[in-house]
């Protein structure tokens, strides 16, 4: 008779999702997602979890137009 070995992994796997809204138009202008394990704890204790960059890394947003000045 054959033995039979079952290894057991529970994990949790959860989303977090970013939004940002044309503040004039009132609009959803770009969204992005990330998944998988956010609820990790070598991340939780960050002050921006890493999915959230990987979610910026997506951000396709170009500047319209050279300044001419500098913002101070």
């Amino acid at each position: 008779m054959a033995t039979q070995l079952l290894k057991k992994q529970e994990y949790v796997n959860g989303s977090i999702t970013l939004n940002l809204i044309d503040r004039k138009e009132n609009k959803l202008v770009w969204s992005g997602t990330a998944e998988g394990d956010i609820y990790d704890p070598l991340h939780i204790s960050s002050d921006l979890h890493p999915a959230v960059h990987r979610i910026l890394d997506e951000y396709p947003v170009k500047p319209l137009m050279k300044r001419s000045h500098k913002i101070r």
